[in-house]
C-alpha cells in the first residue's frame, strides 16, 4: 500500500514496501484513549498546577523499588463565603508513597483527611487499573477500574466506576500521522450518558500536533480544537479554541436517553494560548530550565518556571496565577529535594 502522491513516486514506494502489511506503517505506541492529548497537557494543565503560598517536598528513595514524598503546604486559601471572598489559612501534610515492581505499580497518597490509591497491573497483556478516593464524607468517596487491551494498532478499554457508570474507548491509528479514537460513558441508573471522539494529527518531522474533540451529552455539547507547534526544540507554543453549547437542562445524550426536554441554549467560546520553553542539557542529567505559561479569554494568566539543579536532586519552582477582571491573585515558591 503506497502513501505518495503522483504516479511515479507513488510506484517507487508501492515496489519499495511490497509485501509490507498495512499495520506496518502505523505507529506502534498507540495508548489508551485519554493519552492521545498528552503532548498538549504540559501546557494545557499550567492553571491546574499553579498553587498559592509555600509548597515544600522531600522525596526519598528507600529502594530502587519504593519512594516515598513528604510534602508540605503553606499558605491561604481563597473561599467563597456569604459576606464574599475571604482568605483562610491553610497548612496541609501530604504522604505520598510509590512501589514499582514489575508488573504491579502501587500508588498511595494521604492528606487533609482524603486517602487516594492507585494499583497498575501490566504483565504484557491486559493493563488493568483500580483506583479511589476515599473521604470521610462518604458521598465524595468513590473508585474506578480500566482494564486495557493494547494490540500493535490499537487499544480498546472498559471502564467502570463504582459499579454506577460503565464505558467503553477504541483506539486506532488510521495513517502514519493521523488517529483516532471514541469513548462513550453511560449511567443507566442516573439516566444519563456522554459521547467523545478524538481525531489526532502528528508530523513526526515538523513536531506539529492538531487535536480536535467532539463531546455529547451530560448536558452540554461541546467541540475542541488544538494546536501544537514545536518552533525549536526548547519551543513549543499552543493555541485551543473551545466551543460549548450548554443546554440549560438535562439536554444531550441524556435527552436522547429521556433525561428531560432541554433549557435554553447558551453558547459559550473560550481561546487558549500558551507556551513552554525548556533549556537544552548537554550533560545528560535533567538540569534545567523549563517555563510555561497560559492566557485565555476568560481572564486567566497561569504560569509556572522549573529550575531544576544539582543533577536533579534539587529543584525551585515560581508558581504565579491572576485574573484582572475578577481581580484575583495567586503566587506560591515550591521547592523539591531528593535524597
Amino acid at each position: 500500500m503506497g502513501f505518495g502522491y503522483g504516479s511515479k513516486k507513488e510506484g517507487r514506494v508501492q515496489e519499495k514496501n511490497k509485501g509490507v502489511k498495512y499495520f506496518d506503517f502505523l505507529p506502534t505506541n498507540i495508548g489508551k484513549f485519554e493519552a492521545l492529548d498528552d503532548k498538549f497537557a504540559e501546557i494545557l494543565e499550567t492553571d491546574r498546577h499553579c498553587f498559592r503560598g509555600f509548597q515544600g517536598q522531600v522525596q526519598n528513595n528507600l529502594h530502587q523499588h519504593f519512594a516515598v514524598v513528604h510534602t508540605v503546604e503553606l499558605g491561604k486559601n481563597e473561599i467563597m463565603g456569604p459576606d464574599g471572598k475571604k482568605d483562610e489559612e491553610r497548612s496541609a501534610y501530604t504522604l505520598t508513597s510509590y512501589l514499582k515492581k514489575a508488573p504491579w505499580v502501587f500508588n498511595g497518597r494521604y492528606g487533609n483527611r482524603v486517602c487516594n490509591g492507585a494499583v497498575v497491573y501490566d504483565n504484557g497483556g491486559p493493563v488493568i487499573t483500580t483506583q479511589g478516593t476515599f473521604n470521610e464524607d462518604e458521598t465524595k468517596s468513590n473508585w474506578e477500574m480500566d482494564i486495557a487491551w493494547k494490540r500493535r494498532d490499537m487499544c480498546i478499554q472498559l471502564k467502570t466506576a463504582a459499579f454506577d457508570a460503565v464505558g467503553f474507548s477504541y483506539t486506532q491509528p488510521l495513517t502514519e500521522r493521523l488517529a483516532f479514537g471514541g469513548e462513550v460513558f453511560l449511567s443507566p441508573w442516573q439516566d444519563k450518558g456522554r459521547l467523545r471522539f478524538v481525531g489526532k494529527y502528528t508530523d513526526e518531522h515538523t513536531k506539529d500536533n492538531a487535536l480536535a474533540t467532539v463531546t455529547t451529552g451530560m448536558g452540554a455539547d461541546q467541540c475542541t480544537f488544538t494546536y501544537l507547534k514545536k518552533v525549536t526544540d526548547s519551543l513549543g507554543v499552543l493555541a485551543e479554541a473551545d466551543f460549548s453549547l450548554d443546554s440549560g437542562g438535562p439536554g444531550g445524550m441524556a435527552a436522547m436517553m429521556g433525561g428531560g426536554p432541554k433549557g435554553p441554549p447558551k453558547m459559550v467560546s473560550v481561546l487558549k494560548l500558551g507556551y513552554s520553553f525548556k533549556t537544552e542539557t548537554k550533560t545528560g542529567h535533567p538540569v534545567g530550565t523549563m517555563a510555561r505559561a497560559i492566557v485565555d479569554t476568560t481572564g486567566n494568566v497561569s504560569c509556572l518556571v522549573d529550575e531544576t539543579f544539582n543533577e536533579g536532586f534539587c529543584s525551585a519552582t515560581l508558581s504565579a496565577r491572576v485574573n484582572y477582571w475578577k481581580n484575583l491573585y495567586d503566587f506560591g515558591i515550591g521547592l523539591l529535594v531528593a535524597i
